[in-house]
């Protein structure tokens, strides 16, 4: 209960950056056909994030890292919203603010600032996920002080050795 309090707590510290959905999870509504990843109807689909859409911001597909490409119309998302965007792909997926998704969006804004801190893609979330799930390590103590601005500690966390 506490560090449930305390994770929303956190979430003013690193409203400064948008929280672009790759926790995003859909379910398959009809089999998708010559589909190499599920394609079955009724298989939740994680991970997905944003690929191709129209100009009026619908999605045509979806894709999920490591592989999958999944049409939009045969995928109902079920924990993220879609939003309309001026460049291509002219959506993206945002996970719901809801207490399910408090924990992946608190690491997403993380990793957003940490990013933009100069970190490299592994090195920051690695760090975002350790200020979520792990804030009392060495590690996610470092990445608080490295969000709450700390050039110091975010040059300590790309030398390596506090975020494995």
């Amino acid at each position: 209960m506490k560090k449930t309090l305390f994770m929303f707590a956190l979430i003013p510290c690193v409203i400064t950056a948008q929280a672009h959905a790759d926790e995003c999870k859909g379910v398959v509504t009809q089999d998708i056909p010559d589909n190499s990843y599920d394609g079955k109807s009724g298989t939740v689909i994680e991970q997905l994030h944003e690929y191709e859409g129209k100009p009026d911001g619908t999605p045509l597909t979806y894709a999920v890292h490591g592989g999958g490409v999944y049409p939009a119309d045969h995928i109902r998302i079920l924990n993220c919203t879609i939003h309309k965007i001026s460049t291509d792909p002219y959506y993206e997926l945002k996970l719901n603010n809801t207490s399910e998704n408090a924990d992946d969006i608190i690491m997403q804004k993380a990793e957003a600032q940490l990013l933009q801190m100069g970190m490299d893609n592994a090195d920051a979330s690695n760090a975002a996920y350790a200020y979520a799930k792990s804030p009392n390590t060495a590690c996610g103590k470092m990445a608080a002080r490295a969000i709450n601005g700390d050039q110091s500690a975010a040059s300590l966390i790309l030398s390596g050795g506090i975020c494995p």
